[in-house]
């Protein structure tokens, strides 16, 4: 059986290129990881997971984020600054054909309203002297032809500098298995900070983004969820965190290849000795994944998420791609 399901999977992967050649709504992704600041469309992943008990399951990981409202904030293009309201859906998770396998039982499903603000620092050009570019300067008096926009570019083209982005806000929804049997209702303050680089550095050239995700929760669980099962359905308050990193593999392989690492880590603040005891009061799960430019993804997982009773390892091969 293993051996027809990996076959199926790579036929799906095989074809999917020319797929999404033939579909003017379907193709493989081409989105920087890490995009924690824009609308993104439903993406989906199939992959063949093999687990670490020796058995095979076909799955799907899937996300989905909409920004419902935006009203614009304070901007200043000339300072490369600006902030923003809104209003935004997020569903993300992984489902897979037998439920009862699925190694990340974990499906969000949250209404969020946040601050968010962008700014760009970039390095002071004063010391640029560059005879063909007089725009280089950075007193614009000094060339009354060169607009502050055409000063401020050549500035971050010669020099660079740092994109910096944050976002606070508030989040409401709810947290289930795939079977929409264990839930949770949360409610929570989140945070996330997103970094890179833009000039002619190590980290530029490698394309290396940071993102930092944190939240505070508190949670309502129902009767089906491992930890009420395990004889406490108390709500409680949970602190949780992400740290995700990507970088481009071009430079070393000679193909625009994506490496992306990410460690997502949930605690549940003064546990019970039985949320203890069941050794469920923390979760962690670590990622690393490949990404090809054909959508082909190859990643290894180990750790679990709530709802898990006990960690897995995982290994598997998909495709992705975006409608």
């Amino acid at each position: 059986m293993k051996i027809i399901f990996s076959s199926f999977l790579l036929l799906v992967i095989c074809a999917a290129p020319a797929m999404s050649q033939d579909s003017g709504d379907l193709k493989p992704t081409d989105k920087k990881t890490n995009e924690n600041f824009q609308a993104q469309p439903f993406k989906v992943e199939i992959n063949m997971i093999d687990l670490e008990n020796g058995d095979s399951v076909i799955g799907a990981d899937f996300s989905f984020r909409k920004v419902i409202k935006s009203i614009p904030g304070a901007n200043s293009p000339e300072k490369l600054r600006g902030s923003n309201y809104a209003l935004d859906f997020l569903l993300k998770g992984t489902a897979t054909l037998n439920a009862e396998e699925n190694p990340r039982n974990f499906i969000e499903t949250k209404l969020s309203g946040f601050y968010s603000s962008f700014r760009t620092k970039y390095y002071n050009a004063a010391i640029v002297n560059d005879e063909d570019d007089p725009c280089a300067s950075s007193d614009q008096n000094d060339f009354p032809n060169c607009t502050a926009d055409a000063i401020r570019q050549t500035q971050i083209n010669k020099v660079g500098g740092t994109v910096f982005n944050y976002l606070a806000g508030v989040n409401l929804g709810y947290e289930s298995d795939q079977k929409f049997e264990a839930k949770n209702s949360v409610i929570g303050l989140n945070a996330v900070f997103h970094l890179k680089k833009i000039d002619n550095s190590f980290w530029a050239k490698n394309e290396i983004v940071t993102t930092v995700m944190l939240a505070l929760d508190d949670i309502s669980p129902n009767a089906d969820t491992p930890r009420a099962q395990a004889g406490d359905d108390s709500n409680f308050q949970r602190a949780s965190g992400e740290l995700a990193i990507s970088f481009s593999l071009a430079n070393l392989v000679g193909k625009p290849y994506k490496f992306t690492y990410s460690y997502r880590y949930f605690e549940e603040l003064s546990p019970s000795e039985i949320v203890q005891n069941a050794n469920l009061d923390t979760n962690h799960l670590i990622t690393y994944s490949i990404l090809s430019p054909t959508g082909i993804v190859f990643s290894y997982s180990s750790g679990k998420l709530p709802f898990d009773v006990s960690s897995d390892n995982t290994v598997e091969l998909g495709y992705q791609f975006e409608f």
